[in-house]
């Protein structure tokens, strides 16, 4: 693998989870700040299918190139799409056109093969870069998920438990974590790497799971901070996973 494409994991839309004919479902982060939603209707040449209209989101502050994989079943059989797209930071991709015919059990699974950051110079973001994030108030769902994680890291042979990282030494004890600003810069992020090295990296594969679904939560609505924060850290364990 190249310094400029990153592999990334699957996110699952099943058509289960969406809503009534031409309402879109929320937006779902695959990886790698790139997100997808879709909108179900009845597909008019054959009663029984759905029509899925997707549409993707460039969440990262610099202009996407990637190339997606959509995997799903129709009539039986397994079925692939795929496309690239080039998006601005928070730009949409066009809707016209972008459909796929699904069985209505099946899922719709959703795959960023590879992806290309552009920044100054023309040369793209290395995949083990971290995010320095400043100024992180943590509210009490995400305390409550540190500690959760923290434990899960300890039983599986981390170094030390995750409120022990730096950045984070100052909510040991805090009475009003709410209100305790904290910063990470990418050093910390080397300083985490090395806490877990030891970690079975199945046990990151999960982790990386809940921080998504944390950062993608209605718990995080308004607070960019820390929604960047908790994509993170999906982002970090999602690679500690994959070395």
């Amino acid at each position: 693998m190249s310094l400029n494409t990153i592999f990334v994991a699957l996110a699952l839309v099943t058509s289960q989870s969406l809503s009534a004919q031409s309402d879109w479902s929320p937006w779902r982060t695959v990886e790698n700040r790139i997100s997808i939603r879709v909108r179900t209707g009845t597909f008019k040449y054959d009663g029984g299918q759905l029509q899925h209209t997707f549409q993707f989101r460039n969440d990262n502050d610099k202009t996407a190139t990637f190339q997606y994989e959509l995997r799903f079943s129709s009539l039986g059989k397994p079925r692939k799409e795929t496309g690239t797209f080039t998006l601005q930071p928070q730009g949409m991709s066009s809707t016209s056109g972008a459909f796929v015919i699904c069985d209505p059990t099946a899922g719709l699974s959703a795959l960023i093969t590879s992806i290309r950051l552009a920044s100054a110079g023309n040369q793209s973001r290395n995949a083990a870069a971290r995010p320095s994030i400043e100024g992180i108030q943590f509210d009490p769902g995400s305390i409550r998920l540190l500690k959760a994680e923290s434990e899960k890291l300890q039983l599986a042979g981390g170094a030390k438990t995750l409120l022990a990282w730096s950045p984070l030494l100052g909510l040991v004890g805090e009475s009003n974590a709410v209100h305790a600003a904290v910063s990470i810069h990418e050093t910390d992020w080397v300083e985490l790497a090395e806490s877990y090295s030891t970690v079975d990296k199945l046990v990151f594969y999960s982790l990386a799971t809940d921080a998504r679904n944390h950062a993608d939560s209605g718990e995080l609505f308004g607070k960019p901070k820390l929604k960047q924060f908790w994509n993170a850290m999906a982002d970090f364990y999602q690679a500690r996973g994959a070395r």
